[in-house]
């Protein structure tokens, strides 16, 4: 099954752009999908950023515009350079608002749900993607993390060098340093924008066959449920988990999130740190599981990822208990995924069924948990 899934997903329907037909096909297939595993399936449609990146653009754009203010009215430059600031750090938080308001479209999530026989004492939610990412070659994959932090950056060594050409007149020029460093961050979001190709996500496919073949394996519970849910726009700085959130307020204590965001490639890891402005740990109940778990035929590795901020930071950083299982290279950085190399013929079967292997044992391990906690009153 998990061949299959990945299969159809990456070779039939191949590249699956966020909001895009493409990214719809996939949904009505996973849909049908999740159906023939028993479980109830519902999807969940909402608006996302087309592009993804044209918020920061603009923002760049006014930066330069700041910057020139700045010969002349200083003071305005410096407010309009601290609004600039916040607004990218919010960008980058998630979802992009900026960007959804210059071009946006819908997109969809596909829950799959299987209750408990009596009153839930808890549910473990499955997150993977129906959508494809965004091609970057590996030597650019590596500098990910800097280029999603260079427009904030250029706000604030301009907000530097407004204060410098305040004091001191005839330095006037060092405003030159932020102007060019936010005008090739904003040569740079362009060409994202009009030459973006993505990958067929055969990574991300082998994470939603892995998801629902777990499904079809674990049987129905006496008091944990069973979610997955493929989320649509991943590639819209987590539109779709946002979009989940805000449908479905999950009680904190009973809910944990386990996310596949790409397998099937490198070493099956467990994002042991991530987040783009500070690290965040895994939520560690769901550590040790895994970790007491692992054996020779089940082996783990515990790494911090230096990338893109994962669905599972976000979770945490609202205080869900989630975490990361992903393909990681021996370098901390993604396995195939966004890579050009992202094909079917190169995923690592073994690694699929070792992932399928470790999810069930920690699920199993996870409903043993529960059953021998007392009941709450």
């Amino acid at each position: 099954m998990q061949q299959r899934i990945t299969g159809t997903l990456a070779d039939e329907i191949g590249e699956r752009p966020a909001t895009s037909t493409a990214e719809a096909r996939a949904s009505a297939v996973i849909a049908a999908q999740m159906r023939q595993v028993g479980l109830e399936v519902g999807v969940q449609t909402f608006s996302a950023a087309a592009a993804p990146s044209a918020g920061l653009g603009l923002l760049a754009g006014v930066g330069l515009v700041a910057l020139g203010l700045g010969w002349w009215l200083p003071y305005p430059s410096i407010a309009l350079m601290v609004l600039l600031l916040l607004l990218a750090v919010r960008e980058l938080h998630g979802p992009p608002v900026l960007a959804s308001l210059l071009r946006q479209r819908p997109s969809q999530n596909v829950i799959g749900t299987r209750a408990a026989t009596r009153t839930p004492r808890a549910r473990i939610v499955l997150l993977c993607h129906l959508d494809s990412p965004r091609m970057l070659s590996p030597s650019r994959a590596s500098w990910l993390r800097v280029w999603l932090l260079s427009i904030p950056f250029g706000f604030s060594l301009g907000l530097v060098a407004l204060g410098i050409a305040i004091f001191l007149p005839a330095w006037h020029s060092v405003l030159l340093i932020p102007g060019l460093l936010l005008l090739v961050c904003l040569l740079v979001v362009l060409r994202r924008e009009s030459r973006a190709e993505w990958t067929v996500g055969a990574v991300d496919a082998a994470a939603v066959g892995t998801a629902i073949a777990l499904a079809a394996d674990w049987p129905q519970r006496d008091d944990v449920e069973l979610w997955v849910v493929a989320l649509g726009a991943g590639a819209a700085a987590g539109s779709g988990i946002q979009a989940l959130l805000n449908s479905y307020p999950f009680p904190k204590e009973e809910t944990w999130f386990i996310n596949l965001p790409w397998l099937g490639r490198g070493n099956l890891t467990i994002v042991a740190g991530e987040g783009l402005w500070r690290e965040r740990k895994p939520d560690q109940q769901l550590a040790k599981m895994f970790h007491e778990l692992q054996s020779a035929s089940a082996p783990l590795i515990r790494s911090a990822y230096r990338g893109e901020r994962l669905d599972s930071a976000r979770l945490l950083a609202l205080g869900y208990h989630a975490i990361s299982v992903v393909g990681l290279k021996s370098d901390g950085t993604a396995a195939g995924f966004r890579q050009p190399d992202d094909e079917t013929r190169l995923l690592s079967v073994p690694q699929m069924e070792l992932a399928l292997r470790v999810l069930r044992r920690v699920l199993d391990r996870f409903a043993r948990n529960q059953s021998n906690e007392p009941q709450r009153p």
